[in-house]
């Protein structure tokens, strides 16, 4: 038998981090600028760790809350290529 230790808040900002390099990296690519707050990045943290399933739910909160956001807010011309994106509220209206 395995057991796990829950993860410590500073060990979860690291994996947020991690998480979200890529997500961002692509985003960047495509030409917009993505930065999150603190409020945003301690969202994430609420939403993407579970203490059953640690940061297993980390990737579908940042779909949902930082790449589905991006997405609308490019679709709907909000977003213009060069723009950077200051992510205070990413739960709002989800």
């Amino acid at each position: 038998m395995i057991i796990f230790n829950p993860l410590e808040r500073q060990e979860l900002d690291k994996i947020i981090h991690l998480t979200l390099a890529s997500v961002l990296r692509r985003i960047k690519d495509l030409g917009y600028q993505v930065a999150l707050s603190d409020k945003a990045m301690d969202l994430l943290a609420e939403k993407g760790y579970d203490p059953q399933f640690g940061a297993r739910p980390l990737k579908r909160a940042i779909q949902k809350y930082v790449e589905d956001v991006v997405a609308e807010q490019m679709m709907s011309g909000q977003l213009t290529q060069g723009a950077v994106l200051m992510t205070h509220n990413l739960g709002q209206g989800h």
